[in-house]
């Protein structure tokens, strides 16, 4: 899977996109206004 990896047996998402949406719904990926890079995931 792109964008997860694997801590302590769970995937957890580490790259998140969030667009906005059309009239139709659905997503105008021309662009990109919140972009969410994760690193360095831990779970206590």
């Amino acid at each position: 899977m792109s964008g997860a990896t694997e801590v302590n047996g769970l995937v957890v998402p580490t790259r998140r996109r969030i667009h906005i949406s059309q009239e139709d719904r659905t997503p105008d990926l021309s662009w990109t206004p919140i972009m969410l890079d994760l690193a360095d995931v831990r779970i206590r």
